[in-house]
């Protein structure tokens, strides 16, 4: 899948995980939407390389017939916050790519240190 050849190129310096279930589903969207979760998932990892200090990530991507899910975590510092666990603003650049996917993205700090990044959008086979 192409997160894979993107983690491999970005993420060098830092142990990562990728899990990708419903492949079937994901080569069946259209070449806009594959273009548009692989920049998202970028921008994600991006972000974790310039402010996460982060040591892992895992990303998690599941596509059904009807819903795509991308789960982006890391074991960085987390977002600048007193409490942890509650949802947050999302970036400007990541909320951007996810109204280009006609998508939610979540940001939240994790209890145990690092933020969990989440982009839910619908799949091209639900808009038929």
């Amino acid at each position: 899948a192409d997160i894979e050849r993107i983690a491999g190129r970005l993420l060098s310096d830092i142990d990562y995980d990728i899990h990708v279930e419903g492949d079937d589903h994901l080569e069946s969207l259209d070449p806009k939407t594959q273009i548009g979760v692989a920049l998202f998932f970028k921008e994600c990892l991006a972000n974790v390389i310039r402010h996460s200090g982060a040591t892992h990530v895992t990303a998690n991507l599941d596509a059904t017939p009807t819903e795509l899910v991308l789960t982006v975590t890391d074991n960085g510092k987390g977002l600048p916050s007193k409490e942890s666990g509650i949802a947050r603003i999302s970036p400007e650049s990541l909320l951007r790519r996810a109204r280009l996917l006609h998508g939610t993205v979540v940001t939240t700090d994790r209890p145990e240190g690092g933020t969990r990044i989440t982009l839910r959008t619908k799949t091209k086979s639900w808009w038929l």
